[in-house]
Order: C-alpha cells, then sequence, then structure tokens
C-alpha cells in the first residue's frame, strides 16, 4: 500500500492485494488506486475475473474525493488534517465547533493518558503524551474502531506507524483490518502533476464530472466513446 499527499486535498492512494468483490461474492486479487487532483478524483480497478480468466479493469471519475474515509486514509488524516476528517466524518467545520465536546473524564491507551472529543457520532482519543496525535477513532452505532500507533521522526514529528481496525454493526465486530507503515519520506515541494495517473488500455472507464460519459482507454490518454449522456 501507497499513500502520497501534498497539501489537506491532493493525494494518491495505492494498495495491491486481495480485496471483497461483491460482483462474484469472493475474495480476489486486484490492484486498487485512486487519486485526487483537488479538483477531480479518479479510481481504478484492476484484477482477474476468477470465473471467466479475463482481465476486469474499471475506472470512475468524479469531482469529489470519494476516499477520504476509506479506513486506511484515515490514520493520516487523523495525524496531518484532523479537521478535514473531523468535516469528512461529521460534516462539522471548524466553524461549528460548538457542536464538539470534550468528556470530563480520561481515557488510557497503552500507558499514554488520552483525552476523548466527541463530535456528533464519532469520537477522537488524543494522546497527552504524542502531541495531541489521535490515537482512536470510533464511529457509532455501526461503523469503525481504529487504533493508531505512532512513531517519532528524526524531526520529532509524530507520524502514523500501525494501525488495527474493525468495522462494527450494532457494536459487534464484522470485519477487522490492519496496515502498517513500511516507508514515510517528506518531501518538501511535489507538483501536483506527479501524482496524477492514466487509465492503462482497456479500462472502461465512468466520467462523472459532467453528465455521464463511459469510455474505454487507449494509448496516449486516448479514449473511444461508448456512451454519453
Amino acid at each position: 500500500m501507497s499513500i502520497k499527499m501534498i497539501d489537506n486535498d491532493i493525494a494518491l492512494y495505492e494498495r495491491r492485494g486481495t480485496t471483497w468483490d461483491s460482483a462474484i461474492g469472493e475474495y480476489t486479487s486486484r490492484t486498487y488506486v485512486s487519486s485526487f487532483s483537488g479538483n477531480v478524483s479518479r479510481r481504478y480497478y484492476g484484477g482477474t475475473d476468477t470465473r471467466s480468466g479475463k482481465a476486469r479493469q474499471t475506472g470512475f471519475v468524479d469531482k469529489e474525493h470519494v476516499d477520504w474515509s476509506v479506513r486506511h486514509y484515515i490514520p493520516f488524516l487523523a495525524a496531518v488534517r484532523p479537521e478535514r476528517l473531523l468535516k469528512e466524518l461529521t460534516s462539522i467545520t471548524p466553524q461549528s465547533a460548538a457542536m464538539c465536546r470534550i468528556d470530563d473524564q480520561r481515557q488510557v491507551i497503552g500507558d499514554s493518558p488520552c483525552v476523548v472529543f466527541r463530535a456528533k457520532s464519532v469520537e477522537f482519543w488524543v494522546d497527552l503524551d504524542k502531541s495531541f496525535a489521535v490515537r482512536r477513532i470510533v464511529t457509532h452505532p455501526n461503523g469503525l474502531r481504529i487504533d493508531v500507533g505512532y512513531k517519532k521522526t528524526h524531526d520529532s514529528v509524530w507520524i502514523p506507524s500501525t494501525w488495527h481496525g474493525v468495522s462494527l454493526r450494532r457494536g459487534k465486530p464484522q470485519q477487522r483490518f490492519s496496515g502498517k507503515v513500511t516507508e514515510f519520506v517528506l518531501i518538501p515541494s511535489m507538483n501536483a502533476s506527479a501524482l496524477d495517473f492514466q487509465f492503462p488500455e482497456q479500462t472502461i472507464v465512468t466520467d462523472r464530472t459532467a453528465g455521464i460519459e463511459v469510455y474505454v482507454a487507449g494509448p496516449g490518454n486516448s479514449k473511444k466513446i461508448i456512451k454519453r449522456d
């Protein structure tokens, strides 16, 4: 898994591995890539149909970033852009912070004291010993619980190192997931175009930025229109 971020909007997320395919009701090996330039979101799903053995490549283009709430994004947003995560999960902005409250009783994760910050149906457990890093995110009643571990960089910045989460339904665990950071690089300056990507040839793309356009991606960013509404 690879995540690259610029500012609070521009990002590239790439994951290769086994994911659940609802179309066939089983886990398949797939490649998933998404990017957001600040204006346009692109998502790509690549893999092989386990029934036919044929390659399946689909893509989507949208105006809004649809991935901020993806569970592997959440630890990074909590660390570097907590106000953005708050807005995505609760629609609360800093201007409406009066809708939030802090519990009087402190909690503990490991040996670290935490203050619990509540916003609508979401809890943020903030670690007082790690520069107020968000150690736990919980959404109620059906949602997620994610515990985030941190490590300190050479310039004394706390960044996510591991996370363990579980999806909840009526308060009961449904699916568990985890992640680990193997490399973290802070690049002082990067052009947003470096995080863009082109759909591989033969990808069937649905573009919803202006109406609906369906096309097959070709060489050199060309496309063959299938449908346009």
